[in-house]
């Protein structure tokens, strides 16, 4: 049998948890400097301050504390505690960060408000580090991509033009200088178009996975469950053809979007 906690241990408790749910709360909002700021919340020897002190924390945490943990759980989580904060604290000071698939985040603790999500689709990972809370997912990283892609192309364009109205033979002695802006430009451009074509891939993708996680697929054919379950094998042309008369049944590819949670 368990022996049943002393006040003492239970003022202790209380402390060492709303110290971790804390610090948790000020690590996700980006407000941590380093990790030694993060693991000083559960450094403290709490067995050794007197009762009084023990007592007058456990007071403040009940009064003020607890009142600002749950007000930061409340703005961006559904049904999160601070016994999820703390259980959450131990992973993520465990592994100095955390990087977690949204629905096992929202399995293991707590589920992600819709405003906090800010249209981010359900494949998304949830990121936890000194940065503070962070939503990534492909699509998101390839369209910066193309946006860096295409401002790099711009400038090395504005770089160019300064060659443009010099004679052919004084160009021939800018070679060297010229051949690396070319170089740069064709490949920003390459990069661009490669960008956009796995930008295609990888929002085709994010449905197909959206929908067979989120729908019921009895109904689907073995084939068609082969289709949006198996993306690595199946052409980008069919995805763009198929994949509509899966997902939405009598409609055209403009009509596939992310179905967001209500």
């Amino acid at each position: 049998m368990f022996e049943a906690q002393t006040g003492r241990q239970r003022e202790a408790t209380l402390i060492r948890q709303a110290n971790r749910a804390s610090a948790m709360g000020r690590l996700m909002l980006g407000e941590l400097k380093d990790w030694q700021q993060c693991v000083d919340a559960d450094q403290m020897d709490l067995s050794s301050l007197p009762r009084r002190q023990l007592k007058s924390g456990a007071a403040d945490v009940k009064e003020r504390l607890s009142g600002e943990i749950r007000k930061f759980c409340n703005r961006n989580f559904h049904g999160i505690t601070d016994s999820t904060l703390s259980r959450l604290y131990e992973e993520v000071k465990a592994h100095r960060g955390l990087e977690l698939p949204l629905v096992e985040f929202e399995s293991h603790y707590a589920r992600v408000r819709q405003e906090v999500l800010a249209g981010s689709p359900m494949h998304s990972t949830v990121s936890i580090s000194l940065w503070g809370l962070q939503l990534k997912f492909p699509e998101d990283h390839l369209a910066k991509d193309i946006a860096e892609a295409v401002r790099i192309a711009r400038s090395v364009q504005t770089q160019l033009r300064a060659y443009e109205s010099q004679p052919h033979s004084q160009m021939r002695e800018s070679r060297d200088d010229i051949q690396p802006l070319l170089r740069q430009k064709f490949f920003a451009a390459r990069s661009a178009l490669i960008s956009c074509f796995n930008l295609v891939e990888a929002y085709l993708n994010g449905l197909a996975w959206e929908f067979l996680n989120t729908h019921d697929t009895t109904l689907l054919s073995n084939r068609q469950k082969k289709l949006l379950d198996d993306s690595t094998s199946t052409t980008t042309r069919d995805k763009l053809l198929k994949y509509p008369e899966i997902i939405s049944p009598g409609g055209s590819p403009w009509d596939l979007g992310i179905r967001t949670r209500t």
